[in-house]
């Protein structure tokens, strides 16, 4: 079975009420996420995702990661954005290569404060 090109853009203003005015100078309250998932030319079974994140505010890249993985586990991305927030982002495909999930997750000192959870089938 042959796995076509994927390319699923999520773009998102997540806003953060949470955010103290002296916090939002500091860290961003509205974040936009893209990534990009195709399987790998390097071994059947695997997938690369790569993913941009950017501060709506200011269009400023916060962080470009770029992983491989395969459908045995799924790939995850934390980052830490500025102070004590985070981002995570977790990919994954099922074993018969024909459904994907997306999770991503901003949060401060733990506490979840925006999350999308993604599920999409693949073209074969």
């Amino acid at each position: 079975m042959k796995t076509s090109l994927i390319l699923l853009a999520v773009v998102s203003a997540l806003s953060s009420p949470l955010l103290r005015a002296e916090e939002q100078n500091a860290a961003p309250a509205r974040l936009g996420v893209q990534f990009d998932l195709q399987p790998s030319t390097d071994a059947k079974g695997n997938y690369v995702v790569t993913s941009e994140i950017r501060d709506l505010e200011s269009n400023k890249l916060l962080g470009s990661p770029k992983l491989v993985f395969s459908t045995a586990a799924p790939a995850k991305i934390e980052m830490g954005v500025a102070g004590n927030y985070m981002v995570k982002i977790s990919v994954g495909v099922n074993q018969d290569n024909q459904k994907a999930h997306y999770e991503f997750s901003y949060s401060r000192d733990g506490k979840v404060i925006s999350q999308q959870n993604l599920n999409f089938q693949l073209k074969s």
